[in-house]
C-alpha cells in the first residue's frame, strides 16, 4: 500500500501549537517513526512534509500536490491538539467509507494507550482532508497543553498505535519468529572425508552400528 504521511506544521511560517510541550517536535518525532514502521512493513510511504513554504495555505497546498501526483491509497496528517482539552480524535472527509474505517481503526488502538476518545470527526473544513485525491485523515493525537496527556505521550507507542491502526499489523510481526523454529532446524555433522569409498562405507557401518543414520554424500 502507498501511503502519503504529512508531518503536521513544521515548515515555518506554517508552525504548530505550543503548551507544555512543542506540536512541532511532536509530530516530527511520531511522523518520522511511522514512516520508518510502515516502510519495514513492506509498504511505500511519501513524505509530504515541504523543505520550504511562504505561508501556512502554500505550506497545506503543497503538501496535497505531492500527495496527489504520486497517487497514493491513503493521505495520513499527523498533529497535536491544543485549546483545553484531553484526549484523541481524527477526521475524515463525510461520505468516504475509507477515510472513516481508517478513522476509527487509528482512534480505536490510540485509546488503546489512555488517552480519551474524542470520536471520529467531519474532517471537510480541513485543507487537506477536502482537497487530497485519496481517503484523507487527519489525527489529532493528544493535546499538548494538558498534563495527562502529556503525561502519557511515548512517541514509540503513538507510531505504534497509529501503524497498527492503518495496517492491522504491529510493526514488531514485521519480522515473525515462529515458536518452533529452534524445534525445526536441522543441523547436520560431517565425521569425516574420504578418498577411498571403502573406507567412507567402513564409516558409516560403524556409525550405524552405534545407532547413528548415516550416508555417503
Amino acid at each position: 500500500m502507498k501511503f502519503a504521511i504529512d508531518i503536521g506544521h513544521n515548515c515555518s511560517p506554517d508552525i504548530g501549537a505550543k503548551g507544555i510541550k512543542f506540536e512541532d517536535a511532536l509530530t516530527k518525532e511520531v511522523g518520522s517513526k511511522v514512516i520508518e514502521k510502515l516502510k519495514k512493513l513492506g509498504h511505500e510511504v511519501i513524505n509530504v512534509l515541504p523543505v520550504r513554504c511562504n505561508s501556512v495555505s502554500d505550506s497545506l497546498n503543497r503538501r496535497v500536490q505531492v500527495s496527489n501526483l504520486n497517487n497514493v491509497n491513503l493521505y495520513v496528517s499527523i498533529h497535536f491538539n491544543a485549546g483545553g482539552g484531553q484526549g484523541s480524535e481524527v477526521y475524515f472527509y463525510p461520505g468516504s467509507t475509507t477515510g472513516e474505517r481508517y478513522s476509527k481503526s487509528v482512534l480505536s488502538e490510540l485509546v488503546k494507550l489512555g488517552y480519551k476518545n474524542r470520536g471520529v470527526k467531519n474532517g471537510s473544513s480541513l485543507y487537506v482532508v477536502r482537497n487530497a485525491k485519496a481517503p484523507a485523515i487527519l489525527i489529532e493525537v493528544s493535546f499538548v497543553d494538558s498534563k495527562d496527556d502529556m503525561s502519557k505521550y511515548n512517541a514509540e507507542k503513538i507510531a505504534n498505535a497509529i501503524v497498527k491502526g492503518l495496517t492491522g499489523k504491529a510493526p514488531e510481526e514485521s519480522v515473525p519468529v515462529k515458536d518452533n523454529d529452534k524445534e525445526n532446524k536441522i543441523y547436520k555433522v560431517q565425521v569425516g572425508a574420504f578418498t577411498d569409498k571403502n573406507n567412507a562405507e567402513a564409516m558409516v557401518q560403524k556409525l550405524k552400528e552405534k545407532g547413528f543414520n548415516a550416508v555417503i554424500d
